[in-house]
């Protein structure tokens, strides 16, 4: 059985070849779903370009605009959420140095136990 058949069957869940619709229980998922991805790619990114800056010589200014480009992805993802009504999970402390506080309210510390003010 293939691996994501196994899941579905796990967590009982329909395989739909179609969108959900919006507001339905499988939307909502589905956006907490993507939410956990951006939140990884963001990461991801960051942790790179952090290895590339300690490297001599290496292409700070490609890792720059990918940790640029994956923030604006999830920056987005989190405004859709918002316009459906939900409120995005807080995203990791690690990524408070990079992620303009402004324009987001919702970051956690390192634990996930709760809230940073921001300035």
């Amino acid at each position: 059985m293939p691996t994501w058949d196994a899941v579905a069957w796990f967590t009982d869940e329909e395989l739909v070849e179609q969108a959900p619709s919006p507001g339905s229980a499988r939307a909502v998922l589905d956006a907490y779903r993507n939410h956990a991805a951006a939140v990884h790619t963001a990461l991801t990114s960051l942790r790179v370009r952090e290895e590339r800056r300690r490297q001599a010589g290496a292409n700070l200014q490609y890792a720059d605009a990918v940790l640029t480009d994956d923030l604006d992805a999830l920056r987005a993802l989190r405004t859709a959420m918002r316009a459906d009504g939900l409120e995005p999970p807080p995203i990791p402390a690690r990524l408070t140095t990079v992620w303009d506080a402004r324009q987001d309210r919702t970051t956690t510390d390192d634990n996930g136990t709760g809230p940073i003010p921001h300035a």
